[in-house]
């Protein structure tokens, strides 16, 4: 005899579920579960020049893969979607995003010398900077577990209903 929730539990469930995880990584975040803090490094040496670059890539894009791909997608939904869908839309809105995805690198490279002195900050107050990261992880888990972030967000979404993209 097999019992089945009906999907309507089964969605109820989810955000308590998904408040829970974020409550663990805060606590991971926070030092805690010393077991997800090891590092595993490769000492392999990847050959330079023109056999070692795409693996390189391969190496950078598999890393940024997960960051990257749900932004592009975004800005590629608006920019082909039904609502003024044009060829000078979508790649204003490419480039725009490549803008915002290359800069950065340009600055820090730009700014090196000056943000090594920010980096010292950073490394001074690590301790301090991973229990408030960890700790605000698990006040959105808490509000996520509890379904008030639900709330927050609905609320959110009725306030800037009316709101209208610029392109």
């Amino acid at each position: 005899m097999t019992t089945s929730l009906p999907l309507g539990s089964v969605v109820a469930l989810a955000p308590a579920g998904n408040g829970l995880v974020v409550i663990v990584l805060g606590i991971v975040f926070m030092g805690g579960f010393s077991w997800f803090q090891q590092d595993r490094k490769l000492h392999a040496r990847v050959p330079s020049g023109l056999w070692g670059a795409p693996l390189l890539g391969l190496t950078f894009g598999l890393g940024w893969a997960p960051c990257i791909g749900p932004t592009l997608s975004a800005v590629q939904l608006l920019a082909f979607s039904n609502d003024g869908a044009s060829a000078a839309k979508g790649a204003l809105l490419t480039f725009v995003y490549c803008l915002g995805l290359g800069l950065p690198f340009l600055l820090i490279a730009l700014g090196l010398r000056r943000g090594m002195g920010a980096m010292k900050f950073f490394r001074r107050h690590r301790l301090l900077l991973q229990r408030s990261g960890g700790g605000m992880l698990i006040l959105v888990g808490v509000l996520m577990a509890s379904g008030v972030w639900n709330l927050w967000i609905n609320e959110l979404q009725q306030w800037l209903g009316g709101v209208t993209l610029p392109i």
